[in-house]
């Protein structure tokens, strides 16, 4: 090209510009590491009950063939001659089975406590590198041997901070809270409703590392001082499980507890960062909202939109109001959506807000009337937000949605380009 810069052939070569990761990193991390123990849960119960039931099935076969009682002993029976190994390994697979059953949520619990400790030892670091000073009030001296022995100050800040966080880590998932209020000199559990499940939590962790999941005094004492209570009696000796509710719920606690700690502390120590934050939270909430996990999604929008008192505009609180009347909408509580979305004035606000204001009234008239303002305009609504925003789940079905979608853009609702799902497909196997 006629316009390009010549370049000295020294600065020709590529080199890596590596990006310092954000507290807005370290939660996506998280979220993600989270939401895949979730998904795995299911799948991994649904092999092993396959194995087990098939394996029983193998077995019903195989004693109808090999097994007769015993008639002079009810207890006992005989086992065909050159059978008794197999008839063996087939009851050790069927309990094995059965074990895995009991273990394997168990131990997904275990490792989704693992993943917050690995977050908040990350999110502590970099508040800790937002905010250095914070390390000079560390009561870790150190020496001057030691000085001398990690050769320069980056060296032994680094130190100071592992330290730090090491010696937090190793404190209760309670006290940790405390002394980050201390710390940080804000409160960060008043108004936190999950807390109390969040304690019972990860002190049901602490049973199936120690005790097999038999609940222990500690347990119950830690429990009784943050408010938990049970659906039914419990006492020293009883036995704890996971249930597909217990399990998903606990995902729900955990996802909860990480987004607004990160939120709090992120937006307290770097509040230059306002807009990559409303991005981040947004997007980490919208994800919730389409899964259907409605009680999730309402936690965090209403988090942004009402706890949250800074916004890096006015538009990033809209969208955290109108995902939260959705979540509230599609949660089955029409009524309490409607009162968010009549709460607030839209008459002056771009096109997508009004549109969303007449979608969740569903007054369907007037979303087709700015349907056809807006038009094709990307920078509103792009034509593949109508196939795939909650907001349109329930009016994407109506006719006259479909025919207005088919006037503005010229082909039918159910229409998509192969390129964009390969293109896709492609991306999600290369990542």
């Amino acid at each position: 090209m006629e316009n390009e810069v010549q370049k000295n052939p020294e600065e020709t070569e590529e080199t890596e510009v590596i990006e310092e990761e954000t507290i807005g990193d370290v939660l996506v991390d998280f979220v993600d590491n989270i939401t895949s123990l979730s998904e795995t849960l299911p799948i991994t119960m649904q092999s092993v009950i396959f194995a087990f039931n098939e394996t029983v099935k193998r077995q019903e076969a195989f004693e109808k063939e090999n097994v007769k009682p015993d008639n002079d002993d009810e207890n006992a029976m005989w086992v065909k001659e050159g059978t008794l190994y197999e008839f063996l390994e087939l009851h050790k697979q069927i309990k094995n089975y059965g074990l895995a059953l009991r273990i394997i949520p168990r131990s997904l619990i275990v490792s989704l406590i693992s993943q917050y400790d690995a977050f908040l030892g990350e999110l502590l670091k970099k508040i800790f590198l937002i905010r250095p000073e914070m390390l000079n009030a560390s009561e870790k001296p150190l020496t001057l041997a030691q000085l001398v022995e990690f050769g320069s100050v980056e060296n032994a800040k680094e130190f100071v901070l592992e330290k730090e966080v090491e010696s937090v880590l190793r404190k209760s998932h309670a006290e940790q809270f405390q002394w980050m209020e201390s710390k940080f000199d804000m409160p960060l559990r008043k108004n936190l409703d999950v807390w109390s499940r969040f304690v019972e939590l990860t002190e049901r962790r602490n049973l199936f590392v120690h005790t097999d999941g038999i609940i222990s005094s500690q347990y119950l004492k830690a429990c009784k001082e943050h408010g938990v209570s049970w659906s039914k009696e419990i006492e020293v000796g009883d036995d704890l499980d996971v249930t597909p509710e217990y399990f998903s719920d606990a995902v729900n606690i955990m996802f909860e507890i990480g987004v607004k700690l990160a939120h709090v502390l992120w937006r307290k120590f770097k509040i230059e960062d306002l807009e990559e934050a409303d991005d981040n939270l947004i997007e980490i909430a919208f994800e919730p909202l389409k899964a259907g996990n409605y009680a999730l999604a309402k936690n965090l929008f209403t988090f942004g939109a009402d706890t949250l008192k800074k916004h890096f505009n006015h538009e990033n609180r809209r969208i955290f109001v109108v995902n939260k009347a959705l979540a509230y909408k599609w949660g089955g509580e029409d009524k309490k959506a409607r009162n968010i979305i009549s709460a607030e004035d839209w008459s002056d606000t771009r096109d997508k807000f009004r549109l969303a204001e007449a979608v969740i009234l569903e007054d369907y008239s007037k979303a087709y009337q700015i349907m056809r303002e807006i038009g094709k305009n990307p920078k509103e609504i792009r034509k593949d937000d109508y196939k795939t925003w909650p907001l349109f789940k329930a009016i994407r079905d109506e006719v006259e949605f479909q025919k207005t979608y088919e006037e503005i853009f010229g082909e039918p609702l159910n229409k998509i380009e192969k390129e964009e799902v390969y293109e896709e497909d492609e991306v999600a196997t290369n990542e």
